[in-house]
């Protein structure tokens, strides 16, 4: 196929089938940058907190998608649905899991400094401000990076809606410019300095994906450079080889861009069959559930490790707090969010909105 109609079939997706082997990948690096990734002496083994990187960049392509194709079936975006779908989405599991690390908290209070860290960082995080003021090795720090993704919903969509088509754009280049070099050539100081260090690259890269991707002649420039069934897996190990030589800031979040802009341009690249498989697809699926439940799974087998006597940084304990945390997840997602996800469907944005039958089903 020639590149109009891969572009036609783009636009019409709707749904990308190796974006949750990609998420697969990155929270299975994540939990591994918290037990053997913690002590490794390689690089790349040591790099798996750059799994939120590519968690980063995905968001910013699918939720500027998901904007840009809401205008283009209904000629407008809704942000009340938008807002109430992303706010039925979060909000349940990460109020629930903050909530679940109080009580246990209250229980070691007076016998762990580590209740009073989070009693006294809990503003923050019932805010989804803690990138701004905690520090990530706190307890439930974590959420750093999802304070960071919601501070980008509550920003973004007001931009794509008001600022007409190129404006978003340009933010977002100037932006990621600006937090790459430091923002050293800005008149940006205090408080004003420390928002603007947290905006996160990929998310930028994403975002600009996403905007050359929806346009065709912006689509057809991207299809050139990644149009072949290898694109996929060469993006992948240019984003290993960045690493290993320690390259970081915008080459490496345009490499992670690069990477989903590859996987969703052409679905049948060689990656398919193993990013589409079963096991990464069904990781991938409740990812953000283990994003935040990761912690206690670790600290659960590190109970057990003490009885038992394995490392809370080796391979055995990786592996169980792997499995123990995908477990949790599951019943999470299945008990709990699926409840606030049935809800979700009743805002989404269909083409009977502006009077056809057409559907455009939510991210």
């Amino acid at each position: 196929m020639d590149a109009r109609t891969h572009y036609a079939a783009f636009i019409e997706r709707r749904h990308f089938g190796s974006l949750d082997g990609l998420r697969c990948i990155s929270i299975v690096a994540v939990i591994w940058s918290h037990g053997p990734g913690f002590a490794a002496k390689s690089v790349l083994l040591s790099s798996g907190r750059l799994g939120v990187d590519l968690f980063f960049a995905i968001s910013g392509f699918l939720i500027t998608s998901l904007l840009l194709r809401e205008r283009r079936l209904i000629g407008d975006i809704s942000l009340g649905r938008f807002y109430f779908r992303r706010s039925l989405r979060i909000f349940p599991l990460y109020y629930a899991v903050l909530a679940l690390y109080v009580v246990l908290m209250l229980a070691v209070r007076h016998s762990s400094p580590a209740g009073g860290h989070l009693f006294s960082n809990l503003p923050y995080f019932l805010t989804y401000t803690s990138n701004w003021f905690v520090a990530a090795s706190s307890p439930f720090g974590f959420a750093w990076s999802l304070a960071t993704e919601e501070q980008f919903y509550c920003a973004w969509p007001w931009a794509v809606k008001y600022w007409g088509k190129w404006a978003p754009v340009a933010m977002a280049g100037l932006i990621g410019i600006a937090v790459a070099s430091g923002q050293h050539w800005l008149a940006v100081t205090g408080f004003a300095r420390v928002v603007l260090s947290q905006v996160a690259l990929p998310i930028c890269a994403g975002v600009l994906l996403a905007h050359l991707l929806d346009e065709e002649r912006g689509y057809n420039v991207a299809f050139r450079l990644l149009r072949w069934r290898a694109a996929p897996l060469i993006t992948i190990l240019t984003a290993l080889v960045l690493i290993a030589l320690r390259v970081k800031g915008l080459l490496l979040a345009v490499a992670f861009a690069l990477i989903v802009g590859s996987c969703v341009i052409r679905e049948d690249h060689w990656l398919k069959p193993v990013l589409s498989s079963r096991g990464l697809v069904s990781v991938g699926a409740v990812s953000y559930g283990m994003y935040l439940l990761h912690g206690l799974g670790y600290n659960g087998i590190e109970i057990v490790g003490k009885l038992v006597g394995f490392d809370r940084h080796g391979l055995i304990s990786f592996f169980l707090a792997l499995l123990l945390t995908f477990g949790l997840a599951r019943l999470s997602y299945r008990y709990f969010e699926s409840f606030f996800l049935r809800l979700k469907k009743r805002f989404e944005v269909t083409a009977a909105t502006a009077g056809s039958k057409r559907k455009w089903a939510a991210v």
